[in-house]
């Protein structure tokens, strides 16, 4: 029972020293996958934030621009002295060289309209009201922002005054914010990305892919937004069928109005932004897995063949010297190992016992040799003492029998009890010997 509770252990102890080098590695394979999954969510906090920066930055060059431009058209003399064709004229001539607006308009100081580039059908409301603003302002006015024919399009509009400062209309334009931003939005993005714009009445104007744009989903996500009391942060958010999504929104305001151009939204879904990192980790563990799968298999056999199989030999030589024989174990693979050393050991031990019993049988034949010639000897020392000596005791006996003399029986008597003393010594004698 002794010899499997033995080669057991020794696969247990291997088997455990390969766990513990395994552990540590496992420990550092999950710590680099968290690490890895908190650089992940470091990097989309860091593209969100500069996606969002990148195009509240070009929005207020738009808004710059657009300015600008108004302006100098206001400052024509066309326009001041409403000569309708003329300014119509002007503002097709812009609007053919500057395709990033939809359309100029002109209204007088009574709202009524007194140019256009587009025909009156293709006017946009959002325009008309920048206008209505300026006019009734005096100053830079936002009309909002609105999605035509798909496209997101910001409407401007300034006032127009004569050389003595009456105010004689405004004239406003509608800025493709899209097309500015295309490139923005499409370079930036990954897979599960999405990008929204509204309004500053919080009207969802455009989302970015498109099979995204959920009214519903937009509605919720504003909401959420406007509870956080901030123009610009960063949040999670879970909607109503949809998994968890890390937003970041940034209001962007006007640089000549205290009007609000619109606010920008993005986000990232919890599983693209860990995707690359949680796949790392899988693969990782999987190979981690498949390494101790193999150090398991090697251990199994390298073990049995370099460690247990020689144990398993030296323990049955070491049976066999139990049992007296002392044939020595069977040569080991590795003669120099510490096993190798330790077999050579059990041989020189086998020899020198081997040697000592031959020894022992040696002298124990040579005292059973003596023990025989001493019983032979004794035998014959009692048959060659005891003989005469019984001789001697007898004829004495015979004589004190016989008629003698005082003199002759007291030599007799001194015979005989001097051959019994000596017969007794003699007796012991032999005895003692055997």
């Amino acid at each position: 029972m002794l010899t499997p509770f033995v080669f057991t252990s020794i696969r247990k102890s291997l088997f455990f020293i390969l766990l513990l080098a395994i552990l540590p590695a496992f420990g550092i394979l999950v710590y680099s996958g968290l690490d890895a999954r908190w650089r992940a969510l470091t990097h989309a906090r860091e593209k969100a934030g500069g996606m969002v920066a990148d195009i509240a930055a070009q929005c207020s060059q738009l808004e710059s621009g657009a300015h600008g431009l108004l302006l100098s058209l206001a400052r024509f003399d066309e326009v001041r002295e409403k000569d309708a064709g003329e300014v119509k004229n002007i503002f097709q001539t812009v609007l053919r060289r500057s395709p990033g607006y939809s359309n100029f308009i002109f209204l007088d100081v009574e709202g009524a309209l007194v140019a256009s580039a587009l025909p009156e059908e293709k006017m946009s409301p959002a325009g008309i009201r920048a206008c209505d603003l300026a006019r009734q302002e005096g100053r830079f006015a936002v009309g909002g922002a609105r999605t035509e024919r798909v496209e997101m399009i910001l409407f401007f509009a300034v006032p127009v005054f004569d050389d003595a400062g009456a105010l004689l209309g405004a004239i406003g334009g509608g800025v493709r914010l899209g097309l500015y931003l295309e490139s923005i939005v499409a370079c930036n993005l990954a897979a599960g990305d999405r990008i929204r714009f509204y309004s500053a009445s919080g009207r969802c104007l455009f989302t970015y892919p498109e099979e995204d744009a959920s009214p519903e989903a937009g509605e919720a996500e504003w909401e959420a937004i406007r509870g956080r009391g901030t123009f610009h942060g960063s949040f999670s958010l879970s909607l109503a069928g949809e998994k968890e999504r890390f937003l970041t929104f940034e209001e962007v305001p006007s640089s000549f109005s205290p009007s609000l151009l619109l606010t920008v939204t993005f986000s990232s879904s919890r599983a693209g932004i860990y995707g690359k990192a949680d796949a790392r980790f899988l693969r990782d563990f999987s190979l981690l897995l498949l390494a101790a799968g193999l150090g398991l298999g090697i251990v199994q056999v390298a073990g049995r063949r370099v460690l247990t199989a020689p144990v398993r030999t030296l323990l049955q030589t070491a049976r066999s010297l139990r049992r007296g024989e002392f044939a020595g174990s069977p040569p080991v693979a590795n003669p120099a190992s510490e096993l190798g050393q330790l077999a050579m050991t059990f041989d020189e031990m086998a020899a020198s016992l081997g040697r000592r019993d031959q020894e022992l049988v040696r002298a124990k034949i040579a005292s059973d040799e003596d023990n025989q010639a001493k019983s032979e000897f004794l035998a014959n020392m009692s048959h060659e003492i005891r003989t005469p000596l019984n001789a001697v005791i007898g004829l004495a006996y015979l004589m004190l029998k016989s008629p003698l003399s005082d003199k002759q029986r007291r030599y007799s008597s001194e015979i005989y009890a001097a051959a019994n003393a000596l017969q007794g010594i003699v007796n012991d004698i032999l005895d003692f010997s055997k």
